[in-house]
Protein backbone atom coordinates (compact mmCIF):
# COMPACT_ATOMS: atom_id res chain seq x y z
CA UNK A 1 0.00 0.00 0.00
CA UNK A 2 2.90 2.33 0.64
CA UNK A 3 4.19 1.79 -2.89
CA UNK A 4 0.81 2.57 -4.40
CA UNK A 5 0.34 5.58 -2.16
CA UNK A 6 3.44 7.17 -3.70
CA UNK A 7 1.76 7.42 -7.09
CA UNK A 8 -1.43 8.95 -5.67
CA UNK A 9 0.00 12.41 -6.38
CA UNK A 10 0.52 11.65 -10.08
CA UNK A 11 -2.55 12.76 -12.06
CA UNK A 12 -2.03 10.15 -14.79
CA UNK A 13 -1.73 7.12 -12.51
CA UNK A 14 -4.00 8.33 -9.71
CA UNK A 15 -6.90 6.06 -10.75
CA UNK A 16 -4.58 3.07 -10.85
CA UNK A 17 -3.20 3.92 -7.42
CA UNK A 18 -6.69 4.23 -5.93
CA UNK A 19 -7.73 0.87 -7.34
CA UNK A 20 -4.51 -0.76 -6.10
CA UNK A 21 -4.88 0.59 -2.57
CA UNK A 22 -8.59 -0.25 -2.43
CA UNK A 23 -7.94 -3.77 -3.73
CA UNK A 24 -5.24 -4.37 -1.14
CA UNK A 25 -7.48 -3.15 1.67
CA UNK A 26 -10.44 -5.24 0.53
CA UNK A 27 -8.33 -8.37 0.04
CA UNK A 28 -6.83 -7.90 3.51
CA UNK A 29 -10.26 -7.59 5.11
CA UNK A 30 -11.70 -10.54 3.19
CA UNK A 31 -8.78 -12.78 4.05
CA UNK A 32 -8.92 -11.77 7.70
CA UNK A 33 -12.62 -12.66 7.85
CA UNK A 34 -12.86 -15.59 5.42
CA UNK A 35 -9.91 -17.67 6.62
CA UNK A 36 -11.08 -17.99 10.26
CA UNK A 37 -14.66 -18.70 9.18
CA UNK A 38 -13.55 -21.39 6.73
CA UNK A 39 -11.20 -22.89 9.34
CA UNK A 40 -14.00 -22.96 11.91
CA UNK A 41 -16.47 -24.58 9.53
CA UNK A 42 -13.94 -27.18 8.39
CA UNK A 43 -12.84 -28.13 11.91
CA UNK A 44 -16.09 -27.71 13.82
CA UNK A 45 -17.13 -30.99 15.41
CA UNK A 46 -20.71 -31.33 16.62
CA UNK A 47 -19.83 -34.02 19.15
CA UNK A 48 -17.16 -31.88 20.78
CA UNK A 49 -19.53 -28.95 21.24
CA UNK A 50 -22.30 -30.98 22.86
CA UNK A 51 -22.08 -31.85 26.56
CA UNK A 52 -21.31 -35.46 27.44
CA UNK A 53 -24.34 -37.62 28.04
CA UNK A 54 -25.14 -39.12 31.42
CA UNK A 55 -25.02 -42.65 30.00
CA UNK A 56 -21.58 -42.29 28.46
CA UNK A 57 -18.79 -39.83 28.56
CA UNK A 58 -15.34 -40.07 30.06
CA UNK A 59 -15.90 -43.32 31.97
CA UNK A 60 -16.88 -45.19 28.81
CA UNK A 61 -13.86 -43.77 27.06
CA UNK A 62 -11.53 -44.85 29.86
CA UNK A 63 -13.08 -48.33 30.06
CA UNK A 64 -12.78 -48.93 26.32
CA UNK A 65 -10.73 -51.88 25.11
CA UNK A 66 -7.48 -50.21 24.18
CA UNK A 67 -4.58 -52.14 22.68
CA UNK A 68 -2.48 -51.49 25.77
CA UNK A 69 -1.88 -53.64 28.83
CA UNK A 70 -4.09 -52.68 31.76
CA UNK A 71 -2.58 -53.10 35.24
Amino acid sequence: MIGASVILADPIFQGLAISLVAGEIVSLLISRMAVPVLYYTANHDEAASSPPSAAGGLTDWLDADWPIVKP
